[in-house]
């Protein structure tokens, strides 16, 4: 196959998703409650939230999102929609055709789980849905993957660095802290930038970084998240403890500058005109470097011999 048809190839097949977990935080609590309290069994909270949260994700977006999210470019016809589920976390996906697309479904997960966390409150004390959100780049550097068994397609899944990190962020995630990997976090805060939301209620967060097991090679990483209350707790404020959030133009150059200075790849999203994410469908795109053809390239050519000599 000559370069051109093979970048035509990796164009039709390059996209980047958003992916987000959404977990129960006290499940472990509510499993060991119901060894000794049967009015309520665990497995039917976990079923519920299997079904529920789901459609109030879907309010969230027909209902919840302010005016100025609520039409392009970011608004989107598409929707996070449920690619799997482990134990007590659902994980949502949804491919991103413009880089504003992240502030309208950051949006609206952040409203359906304080709205879901309130429904939780009057039954529970201590349970409370956490999410975490990352991106992921398909088809260098993440894959997906179909497994066929008995001439069945079973569900796809993703593999790669991407998702190893968004799974490992999601340790940090609490139901206050919607924490973001560091690529998602520059994304939005471009969005802001462009929404002149400045004074927008989304507020954004850096508690520093910190080595994640497995991720860069030990290079601490920015622990970013969004707020998942309005303002501050009535604790905060009255213990002098109340933070200022970050201004998103600022957190964004940190964000470019921390991907510059580690090498990491920078996404591009076909049909998007922002210079740091213009795709292939706008005149001015510079295309995918050579690196990430011949990466491609490569994984292609062992794809191939795996599949010939195995």
């Amino acid at each position: 196959m000559d370069d051109t048809a093979l970048l035509l190839e990796y164009l039709d097949k390059a996209h980047v998703r958003l992916l987000v977990s959404v977990d129960l935080a006290g499940s472990t609590a509510l499993k060991k409650l119901a060894e000794v309290d049967e009015e309520m069994p665990w497995i039917i909270t976990f079923e519920a939230f299997y079904r529920e949260y789901p459609i109030q994700l879907g309010e969230a977006y027909s209902s919840m999102l302010p005016g100025y999210i609520d039409q392009e470019p970011f608004k989107t016809h598409q929707r996070l929609t449920v690619f799997k589920i482990l134990g007590d976390e659902i994980l949502f996906q949804v491919e991103l055709n413009r880089h504003e697309q992240v502030l309208y479904h950051i949006w609206a997960i952040r409203e359906s789980v304080k709205n879901f966390n309130v429904r939780l409150e009057q039954h529970y004390r201590f349970l409370r849905c956490k999410p975490t959100a990352w991106l992921a780049g398909f088809p260098v550097v993440n894959s997906e993957v179909y497994v066929t068994e008995s001439g069945r397609s079973l569900p796809l899944d993703y593999i790669g660095p991407s998702m190893d990190t968004g799974f490992r962020l999601t340790k940090l995630a609490t139901p206050r802290k919607f924490i973001l990997s560091f690529d998602l976090a520059l994304m939005l805060t471009d969005a802001l930038t462009i929404s002149g939301s400045a004074n927008s209620t989304l507020r954004l967060f850096y508690d520093g970084s910190q080595p994640l097991a497995g991720v860069l090679g030990g290079v601490p990483y920015p622990i970013i998240w969004v707020d998942e209350l309005d303002d501050a707790s009535l604790e905060e404020r009255l213990s002098g403890q109340v933070r200022e959030c970050c201004n998103p133009r600022e957190l964004g150059e940190y964000c470019r500058a921390f991907r510059e200075s580690n090498g990491l790849w920078r996404w591009f999203v076909k049909g998007d005109a922002h210079p740091d994410y213009r795709g292939p469908d706008h005149v001015a795109y510079e295309g995918p470097n050579e690196e990430w053809l011949n990466r491609y390239r490569t994984i292609k050519a062992k794809r191939e011999q795996y599949s010939n000599n195995f």
